[in-house]
């Protein structure tokens, strides 16, 4: 290292063109964005595209044969789910039960108990992840059951049931269940 006029440390001459060349090098050796065949920045060329035999360029095509229809390719074959019953302390029932196959799907899904609700109560039925309720969530007068109506449309699948019974002293369970309906 050298001092300027200033006082300043500042690299030796040698070291600032060793540097200088190993930098070339290393940018030669990366091609510095070319594509190595040329020198420059270029794109590949498209062929150009021949006519076919019997035509000129710039011709009008001629009718080539159809090809042949694509098959349509077959749904995968429904599989039900084997879910498992989780239930909350007091429950007494669902409709539909746990693991039920129906063929159509259901106006509506209830859960019932054997113990009297409180607020904050909920249902909810999906479908591969998607919510499949219409309408609000039932708590009849007996304060014993959630219900909720479920979208008629909603199809082939496993439906997943998941629920929360809020109790009165204002403890709650989780649970869950699920059915599946496989539309003929």
């Amino acid at each position: 290292m050298d001092r300027n006029s200033a006082g300043r440390l500042v690299p030796a001459a040698p070291v600032v063109i060793v540097l200088a060349v190993l930098a070339c090098v290393a940018l030669a050796l990366a091609g510095c964005g070319n594509d190595g065949s040329t020198g420059k920045n270029s794109r590949p060329e498209t062929p150009a595209a021949s006519a076919p035999a019997g035509e000129t360029p710039g011709s009008a095509p001629s009718t080539a044969p159809e090809a042949p229809p694509v098959e349509a390719v077959p749904e995968a074959p429904f599989v039900q789910q084997q879910f498992r019953d989780n239930r909350t302390i007091h429950f007494a029932s669902s409709d539909p039960p746990n693991n039920a196959l129906l063929s159509a799907p259901p106006e509506r899904v209830t859960v019932s108990f054997s113990s009297d609700l409180g607020s904050g109560s909920f249902i909810s039925v999906k479908v591969d992840g998607r919510e499949v309720t219409t309408g609000g969530m039932i708590l009849p007068v007996d304060n014993r059951s959630v219900s909720v109506a479920v979208n008629p449309y909603a199809g082939t699948g496993n439906y997943a049931v998941s629920y929360a019974a809020y109790w009165s002293d204002g403890s709650y369970c989780e649970g869950s269940f699920g059915f599946s309906v496989k539309v003929p």
